[in-house]
């Protein structure tokens, strides 16, 4: 498995999604699955092993606002999140993801490096 860390800038994207929009009732939030006590959880009984390693991937994008108008256009939680909204929230919820963005960007220049954790997993079965 490759799971986004919650921590890292997927698991804080997906957490200020959240925080706009309430996921439904009962849904578990997905950098959950960034967690080796979460996926303890789940396979620990079941499992052998379970060997974790903390990786990086690195976003790059010509500007914040590029990075904006791709996921606006085709990340999935973005694109839906934005079509729902009125231009205000909107237009805050840009406002937001830009200070994300500027907070995990280790460019120094114009463009931004989005350095983003994920855990990488491996499962063997008892």
């Amino acid at each position: 498995l490759a799971c986004w860390t919650p921590d890292g800038f997927i698991g804080q994207l997906f957490a200020l999604v959240g925080r706009t929009v309430p996921p439904a009732p009962g849904l578990k939030s997905p950098p959950l699955w960034g967690t080796r006590a979460h996926l303890e959880s789940i396979f620990g009984a079941r499992a052998a092993s379970i060997q974790t390693n903390v990786r990086e991937f690195a976003f790059r994008y010509l500007s914040a606002e590029h990075f904006i108008d791709t996921f606006r256009r085709f990340y999935g939680p973005t694109h839906v999140l934005l079509k729902s909204l009125d231009a205000e929230r909107g237009a805050a919820f840009t406002s937001e993801l830009t200070a994300l963005i500027d907070r995990f960007d280790r460019s120094d220049d114009d463009t931004v490096v989005i350095a983003s954790s994920y855990l990488e997993t491996v499962i063997v079965r008892a």
